[in-house]
């Protein structure tokens, strides 16, 4: 709003887009147009690894394209439910997440996200992938495949994996998703 501006209020019809404004996410109100899936975009360049690891899951988990358009996935803004999410994706028994030492600061990420109602399944039901990028090109090493695997857990170096977190957190506010809204994730290069 402008310094000193004072608000119109009109009767007439609005013949311009659908607008939502709220306060609900994030530390600001705010406006998005409405009419369009909300996305969450995670660029190869920024965040390597992690974001190679989720085009993986999306072109190859047998729930097939979870996380495009016509298979949003769900945002749970419940931060215990993450925790716990990530803690039977990660570190649950009977197979706990095993750092590999061929992986610079090696982190285990999850797909679907701790921070989605998909998210959470059991690791030892994910199958385990390495992304890697060697010369320039990316390639996926299979650690454990899991017939039928609903999910995947990626060695990733930490930075990439919080950063792809970070900006799944941003994208949240920008797009302005709100607790149980679909949303697609969107790999660029």
């Amino acid at each position: 709003m402008s310094t000193g501006a004072n608000p119109v209020t009109s009767s007439q019809n609005w013949a311009g887009p659908s607008l939502r404004c709220d306060g609900q996410v994030g530390l600001y109100p705010g406006c998005i147009v409405t009419g369009h899936r909300a996305q969450a975009t995670i660029s190869k360049s920024l965040y390597g690894a992690a974001a190679v690891a989720y085009e993986w899951a999306r072109n190859n988990l047998t729930n097939g394209r979870l996380g495009t358009e016509k298979k949003p996935l769900t945002r749970d803004a419940d931060d215990k439910m993450a925790d716990k999410r990530r803690y039977y994706s990660c570190e649950a028994p009977p197979r706990p997440f095993v750092g590999d030492p061929s992986v610079r600061d090696d982190s285990c990420d999850d797909f679907p996200f701790a921070k989605s109602r998909e998210g959470g399944t059991i690791g030892s039901m994910c199958t385990e992938i390495i992304p890697r990028n060697v010369g320039g090109v990316w390639s996926v090493t299979v650690v454990r495949d899991e017939p039928a695997a609903p999910c995947i857990r990626a060695h990733v170096p930490k930075d990439e994996n919080t950063g792809a977190g970070g900006q799944l957190g941003r994208d949240v506010q920008s797009e302005r998703i709100l607790d149980g809204e679909a949303y697609q994730v969107v790999i660029t290069p």
